[in-house]
């Protein structure tokens, strides 16, 4: 029998920022930049936040795209040859 999930005892302020930011869905890199936070601690704080059964989480949709996008690829690289 597995143990009953851990609370969160006390929401930190990360927390709250964390709910208020995934009011919709948000994928967790974007998280950690929108929080100025590593994403591994942010992951950590999901963690915490799904235990607690304060948030869901669903997979990445899926793009259904067949040919890449030849102007978005051309500005990736533009960008990256200013690097």
């Amino acid at each position: 029998m597995d143990p009953p999930p851990v609370t969160v005892a006390r929401c930190q302020p990360e927390h709250s920022r964390i709910l208020r930011l995934c009011a919709e869905p948000v994928a967790v890199a974007e998280l950690a930049a929108r929080l100025d936070l590593p994403v591994s601690v942010v992951v950590i704080l999901l963690c915490d936040l799904l235990e607690a059964g304060r948030i869901t989480v669903r997979p990445p949709r899926l793009v259904s795209r067949t040919t890449p996008d030849l102007d978005l690829l051309q500005k990736v690289r533009e960008g990256l040859g200013r690097l």
